[in-house]
């Protein structure tokens, strides 16, 4: 049945290499094992039946395995190809039998083919699947994708159940790692490793609750020939100046409150939504210079929040967008709190996040609180009530109760009325722009114009609105915490508002019909892209069978005026008094609700014109110097902007190739290094556990419908009636979607307020917002998913 090899291991079958490393094992163990060949089964089945019961007299259960010749060979894994029975009686002879039978009968039936039999390891606690490199690149990092909930031992390589997945760096150091079983199981894979004299490997383990590692399978990687040339030493030479950088950021800065600073990926303004989590230059740069670099904290200014000194709210780590949450916390305290109450205020908030990462995009309403709602002090008193002084809490909702007041303002002074008006002056200048064909939009000079007036009138008062829609939907939660309104009703309300979204759906709809033309359509909605702020995603305007196959939308939208029963006004009344809004009728309160929602919509709406102009007008100029759409989205629109006039015309497209080149080898390591969502320090860099947030869910009903993976080169007439769309980063440019009937929608990316959560409420469809990276990848390579709102569940139908 084998035979050891001390000189240098020899991996043989699946049960030929266990054998042979079984004895050379000391942090871990081996399963014993019994196998045998196709060609004795069948010619001696009495006899094998009979050893396997002498073998495992001791055991209740067994796991009849395959260990197949053609398995976990270099060339080819044939991971998952073949049958394993699990829990098979080892008193029945019939049950043994028919587990061996089916085994083999999912071979091509090789006489030397082999079955490999084994006791059930019932005390498990972990089990999972070890990469000793990323499988898709080669990066030097262990991929640990484990279950420690289904205590089964095929739950990871089934691909069933809950599983997590943890990345950690070659050069950890063990003092980074906290949990006892990962170390445990690094601990095994490293015995393997050495023992092997083999570094790349895919290695099976599982772990008893008293921690002892047992290994249930070791093969070579065999994709290893399709790894990125020099990935290792790239990725290890420049991991420790990425980790220098981190360390430095977080620390104390002026005029800053807060001890240490967290960045995150999704906080505040999500870049990963907005751009994605590994933009290209031109979109990162663009979206800081129209938001994150001043606007941000000028509007929050302007509602009378903090006022800050110039700093940033995003920050990029190898090409990468990070939020530098304490400035966002800053931020958002309200104006005239004492220093020391702020500086334990953004502590609280930080330490909340730092222990419970898992609310990183959705900090404003489970970490913070930027306005008095209507349950604000069983709030606070939750979360921090053993922090604060009675004292302290009252300075902070007097002058938090101050802020709220001023915003709940309908007068044509207040900042959202005025915010409102910005946008509406924006889409007049729009208008006039269009009509005027004398225009020279290739111009920098252009472009710089198109720039400056997406800051000042659409930007800055989109963040205003924005911030009081906020404010809208901790009133809203808050009312139905306190059982003003139920958590149905509130939906019917937000699905009765009609936005830009909804006005979109029906013209689509319309078209489709022929009640609309399509140039109307264009002409209003042509400026829209999958990706807001990348060059390379093509606009409606510009997107053939845009109209094709439209099935309209997937639920009506409801255009009935709400109104609030007799029991639900006069509570809500109330909660006014109680928490001294009497300034403002239930009402007014309506009307402001409808107001921003409606605004923040049509707000985004309108900015977003704005950079389309300034993307085409980029492609209009790359084109003249001979520069493509991909060559542009490598360059920053600062040295677009400030590149030197005396460059001659002919010389241009030298000049910005030696930009592109070197930034196209920077976005490739930026890929190749790994990122956690959330850098707390510098081990974050080393053990990066992939996002497992808590989605979002929209709605309460459960489907069952195939998924399909939907980003910006997908078709508009790509068939997606009846399935859940599933997509990482949604923006305005994926609206088309609500015109398919489709049945739900799945995001990688997003929080509570997300752009595609407001639009699946606003529709009535069911979705999960947010899933996270692990979650999100697992259920777009399964073949149908169970989205189950009401019990807050994503479940995989493996086909």
């Amino acid at each position: 049945m084998g035979s050891i090899t001390k000189s240098k291991f020899k991996f043989g079958t699946k049960a030929e290499t266990l054998e042979r490393i079984a004895p050379l094992l000391k942090t871990g163990q081996v399963a014993p094992l019994y196998y045998f060949t196709v060609a004795q089964w069948r010619s001696q089945s009495e006899a094998v039946l009979n050893q396997i019961q002498k073998e495992f007299i001791s055991f209740k259960e067994l796991i009849v395995r395959s260990s197949a010749q053609c398995e976990d060979t270099h060339e080819q894994s044939m991971a998952g190809a073949f049958h394993s029975c699990l829990h098979i009686d080892v008193q029945s002879k019939t049950d043994i039998t028919k587990a061996i039978d089916k085994v083999i009968s999912s071979y091509q039936e090789h006489g030397d083919d082999q079955v490999l039999v084994q006791p059930m390891i019932s005390d498990v606690a972990v089990s999972g699947v070890v990469m000793t490199y990323n499988l898709e690149d080669g990066a030097p990092y262990y991929v640990i994708n484990y279950d420690d909930f289904s205590g089964r031992t095929d739950s990871v390589t089934g691909g069933t159940g809950v599983h997590k997945t943890v990345l950690i760096n070659h050069q950890y150091q063990k003092e980074y790692i906290q949990s006892k079983r990962i170390k445990s199981v690094l601990d095994l894979v490293e015995e393997v490793k050495l023992l092997s004299e083999q570094s790349a490997l895919d290695i099976e383990f599982g772990l008893t609750h008293n921690e002892i590692p047992y290994l249930f399978q070791v093969r070579p990687i065999c994709l290893t020939t399709a790894w990125e040339k020099g990935i290792k030493k790239r990725v290890l030479e420049n991991l420790p100046d990425v980790t220098r950088t981190i360390e430095s950021y977080v620390q104390r800065r002026d005029n800053i409150f807060g001890e240490k600073s967290i960045l995150t990926t999704m906080s505040d303004w999500n870049p990963a939504e907005m751009i994605g989590v590994t933009p290209k230059p031109l979109a990162f740069s663009l979206y800081r210079k129209l938001i994150t670099q001043t606007v941000w904290r000028l509007a929050r200014q302007e509602m009378k929040y903090s006022t800050l000194p110039d700093v940033e709210l995003m920050t990029g780590i190898m090409g990468r967008p990070y939020i530098d949450v304490r400035n966002s916390f800053n931020s958002l305290l309200p104006e005239g709190l004492t220093g020391g109450l702020a500086e334990k205020m953004v502590n609280a908030w930080l330490d909340r996040l730092r222990e419970h990462p898992e609310l990183h995009d959705k900090v404003e309403f489970d970490v913070m609180q930027t306005c008095v709602d209507f349950s604000f002090e069983e709030t606070f008193h939750e979360r921090y009530g053993d922090i604060f002084t009675k004292q302290e809490y009252q300075e902070f909702k007097t002058a938090l109760s101050k802020l709220t007041k001023q915003c709940l303002n309908l007068a044509e002074t207040s900042s959202l009325r005025m915010a409102l008006t910005s946008i509406d002056d924006l889409a007049k200048r729009q208008n006039r722009r269009d009509q005027n064909k004398e225009v020279q939009r290739e111009t920098l000079g252009h472009i710089q114009h198109l720039i400056d007036e997406c800051k000042e009138l659409g930007t800055f008062p989109f963040s205003i609105i924005a911030r009081h829609a906020f404010i809208v939907e901790s009133l809203l939660r808050s009312m139905v915490k306190r059982g003003a309104i139920t958590a149905e009703r509130m939906k019917l309300f937000k699905r009765s508002i009609v936005t830009v979204a909804s006005e979109m759906a029906m013209d689509i709809e319309a078209v489709s019909k022929e009640i609309k033309s399509q140039e109307s359509f264009l002409k209003r909605y042509g400026h829209l892209r999958p990706g807001t702020y990348d060059i390379t995603s093509l606009c409606y305007s510009d997107r053939d069978q845009l109209f094709n196959h439209s099935n309209g939308l997937h639920a009506h939208v409801i255009t009935d005026e709400f109104l609030l029963t007799s029991q639900e006004r006069v509570s809500i009344e109330n909660l006014l008094k109680e928490s001294d809004f009497g300034h403002f009728s239930v009402d007014d309160l309506l009307e402001y609700m409808r107001l921003s929602i409606v605004g923040r919509e049509y707000g985004k709406f309108v900015f977003t014109k704005n950079i389309s102009d300034i993307l085409e007008s980029l492609a209009v100029w790359g084109g003249q110097i001979g520069l493509s759409r991909e060559d542009i989205s490598h360059l920053t629109i600062e040295s677009i902007l400030n590149s030197p006039v005396s460059i001659k015309h002919e010389d241009q497209k030298s000049y910005f190739k030696k930009e592109i080149k070197q930034a196209k080898s920077k976005f490739k390591l930026s890929k190749e290094i790994k990122f956690c969502y959330i850098l707390r320090d510098i081990k974050d860099m080393y053990v990066l556990p992939l996002h497992r947030s808590a989605p979002n869910f929209i709605g309460t009903l459960s489907i069952v419908a195939p998924v399909i993976f939907v980003d910006s080169a997908t078709k508009a007439n790509a068939d997606m009636t009846g399935k859940i769309v599933c997509i990482e980063n949604a923006d305005p440019g994926f609206d088309w979607i609500f015109t398919k009937d489709i049945a739900g929608v799945i995001t990688k990316y997003g929080g509570a307020n997300s752009h595609m959560a407001i639009r699946c409420a606003e529709f009535g469809l069911l979705a999960a917002i947010g899933c996270g990276e692990g979650t999100f990848e697992r259920l777009v390579k399964s073949g149908t998913v169970e989205l189950n709102c009401g019990a807050k569940a994503l479940n995989p139908l493996y086909e």
